[in-house]
């Protein structure tokens, strides 16, 4: 939202949900348009990593890549046609999954479903993202059930390493990393019966993971290599006890004690 950051706004679009015809449109009330920032954008690399979640669990956010053609109603500026995406409303999610969206709640990691919220967390882990917290409600939803524990839905990734967008960077209160390229676990600890089915979650899906990247005619080779190895690591990680003790029970344990720092966004502690 810094124009030091991009010179596009995001966008919200707001139909008329009553209004009938044959708009794809179509039932929906308001939903977000991921827009491009600068001139290089980001926008396939992020919609991506919804597909990666989309593909580990259906307690995930839709997304759905567009062409968008902007015009500018006073005809001062050309028109332009960019890439975007589509990202499914919060009320819309909460049906899905049969739910309700709880938008002022504030709860603890350890307050939410834990296997949900381990897998959240590893999925993070896995796409370099810091840029989140469950009490502050910052990039992470919170969903309830009735009779079941809240669910943790995350979204906005573009301050992720697998992104790796030039502005972005982790927060100066996490002084073990200097780019958001370094991972840096912010779940809590689990037990190694948790972790474990998180991890053969993770590692079940991997070739589909893997093809959302391969082959990809949207993305720079370059990128597609980069990605494809930062992966790699990822895998290489889990398969590897003193790294999963180091990575994550360590540091989930660090994360749970007092003084761990909280990302609120653009004021953290």
């Amino acid at each position: 939202r810094m124009t030091q950051n991009c010179t596009f706004p995001p966008l919200l679009l707001d139909f008329d949900k009553k209004k009938k015809g044959n708009s794809i449109f179509n039932h929906q009330n308001k939903l977000k348009l991921v827009t491009h920032c600068l001139k290089k954008d980001y926008i396939m690399e992020e919609y991506l990593v919804y597909k990666i979640f989309n593909i580990i669990t259906d307690y995930s956010f839709k997304a759905r890549i567009a062409n968008v053609t902007y015009e500018d109603s006073l005809g001062k500026q050309a028109s332009q046609t960019r890439l975007a995406f589509l990202l499914e409303d919060d009320e819309d999610l909460a049906k899905r999954i049969h739910s309700k969206y709880l938008k002022d709640i504030k709860l603890r990691q350890n307050q939410v479903d834990t296997l949900k919220m381990a897998t959240v967390s590893v999925f993070e882990y896995l796409i370099g993202n810091t840029d989140w917290s469950v009490p502050f409600q910052h990039n992470i939803k919170i969903y309830f059930k009735k009779g079941e524990k809240a669910i943790p839905i995350p979204y906005d990734f573009d301050h992720s390493g697998i992104v790796n967008a030039i502005y972005a960077k982790p927060a100066e209160q996490l002084i073990e990393i200097s780019s958001v390229r370094e991972r840096l676990y912010r779940g809590f600890a689990y037990s190694p019966l948790v972790f474990q089915i998180v991890f053969d979650k993770f590692k079940a899906v991997k070739p589909e993971i893997y093809s959302l990247y391969v082959g990809n005619t949207e993305l720079e080779p370059n990128y597609i290599k980069s990605t494809l190895k930062y992966l790699d690591e990822f895998y290489e990680i889990i398969d590897n006890k003193k790294l999963v003790k180091r990575e994550f029970i360590d540091q989930g344990l660090k994360n749970m004690g007092p003084g761990s720092v909280q990302i609120q966004g653009l004021n953290s502690n």
